[in-house]
């Protein structure tokens, strides 16, 4: 059992975010960035360095058409179009078509051509998974999420308050069919 230190507890005992981090002032897109797990715009240049030293080359040895390693809007639209997704029906491809009112909708359908193409989407959607590694030590069979892992732990922890109320939740727990 982990245990619960009165200096990583709220004032009142309940969790919920340190007031030096402001978020009460804060945009939405600050408080998005801030709680991201680590430094997105770090992440990102590893990403595009992973993408033009060893991705493309490999690519291009193989005669396929080198991948463009996303711009900074291009990531956020990327990862806006990803949490915008949640609250649709449809999925895939179908969020990228154009159409009117569907039936038995109350509201319309998923235009994300606005924001970028499948294709491209797609494309990062591929590329996006190096900004979660960690280290390779050849022990860790999750060294391709560690990184987010860990970083996810370092900004809550960082940035929140803990409860000394902890509630067993059953989604956590594994399912076993019958």
């Amino acid at each position: 059992s982990e245990s619960v230190t009165d200096d990583v507890v709220g004032p009142d005992g309940f969790c919920g975010v340190k007031p030096q981090y402001g978020f009460e002032q804060a945009k939405l897109n600050d408080a998005f960035l801030l709680m991201w797990p680590g430094d997105i715009w770090a992440q990102w240049a590893y990403m595009k360095q992973q993408i033009e030293t060893i991705i493309n080359p490999a690519r291009r040895s193989q005669r396929k058409r080198p991948i463009r390693p996303p711009t900074k809007p291009e990531l956020l639209k990327f990862i806006v179009c990803v949490i915008a997704a949640a609250q649709y029906a449809e999925r895939g491809k179908n969020l990228f078509v154009r159409k009117g009112r569907k039936k038995g909708y109350l509201r319309c359908a998923p235009d994300f051509l606005s924001v970028m193409s499948h294709t491209r989407f797609c494309e990062i959607k591929l590329m996006v998974p190096l900004m979660m590694e960690g280290k390779n030590d050849g022990k860790d069979a999750w060294w391709r999420v560690r990184g987010m892992l860990d970083e996810f732990n370092r900004t809550r922890e960082k940035l929140l308050y803990v409860s000394k109320i902890h509630v067993l939740d059953e989604s956590m727990s594994g399912f076993w069919p019958r």
